[in-house]
C-alpha cells in the first residue's frame, strides 16, 4: 500500500510543473485536447524510460547502495525544485518576466512535442530514482501520465483566475521540493 502512495507522490511531484505551465498558458488562452494528450504521453514515456533505467542501474549496484543512491537523487531534486522556486520568486519580486515556451494556446504539433519533452525532464530523472527504489512501473507511469494531463489541462482552464495564479505561482516549486524530500526520507529509512 505504501508503494502506491509513493508512486502517486512521485507522479504528482514530477508533473507539478505542468500545472504551472498550464496556468501560464491560461493567461492567454487554453491548450487544446491534443496538446494536453501529447504532453501527458511524453511525461509518461520519459517516466517509464527513467524507471526502466533505474531498475537496470539498481540491478548493477550491490546491496543497499541502490536505496541510498535513490534517496540521494530524491534529495537532490528537492534542492533543485526549491532553488527553482526561489529563483522564480526572486524574478517576480524584481519585476523580471520569465521566458515561457508555452505562451500560446494555439500551439502546433512541434510546439506540443517540445513542451512535453521539456516538462518530461523531471519525470526522466525522478523515474530513474523511482526505478532504483523499485517503484511499480505500470502504476507509476499511468499515474504520471494522468497527473500530467490533469495538470496541464486544468491549469490552462483556471490559469486566468487571480486566486489560482497567486497560490500556485508562488508555491508549486516548493510543494514539489517538499514531496521529493518526503520521498527521499521514506527511501532512506
Amino acid at each position: 500500500m505504501l508503494v502506491g502512495w509513493q508512486a502517486l507522490f512521485l507522479a504528482i511531484s514530477s508533473t507539478l510543473d505542468d500545472l504551472g505551465v498550464g496556468f501560464a498558458i491560461g493567461l492567454n488562452g487554453r491548450v487544446s485536447l491534443l496538446t494536453a494528450v501529447i504532453v501527458a504521453m511524453l511525461s509518461g514515456l520519459t517516466m517509464v524510460l527513467g524507471l526502466y533505467s533505474g531498475q537496470a542501474l539498481a540491478g548493477a549496484i550491490a546491496g543497499e547502495t541502490a536505496g541510498y543512491l535513490s534517496s540521494a537523487v530524491f534529495f537532490a531534486f528537492a534542492v533543485w525544485f526549491a532553488h527553482e522556486a526561489y529563483n522564480g520568486d526572486a524574478a517576480r519580486s524584481t519585476g523580471r518576466r520569465q521566458s515561457n515556451t508555452a505562451g500560446r494556446s494555439d500551439m502546433h504539433l512541434t510546439g506540443a512535442i517540445v513542451l512535453g519533452l521539456g516538462l518530461g525532464v523531471n519525470s526522466l530523472g525522478l523515474g530513474l530514482s523511482g526505478g532504483m527504489a523499485g517503484y511499480p512501473i505500470p502504476l507509476t507511469t499511468a499515474l504520471t501520465t494522468g497527473a500530467s494531463f490533469v495538470f496541464i489541462w486544468s491549469g490552462s482552464r483556471f490559469g486566468g483566475a487571480p486566486l489560482v495564479q497567486g497560490l500556485m505561482k508562488n508555491w508549486a516549486g516548493y510543494c514539489s521540493a517538499l514531496i521529493m524530500l518526503l520521498l527521499g526520507v521514506i527511501q532512506f529509512v
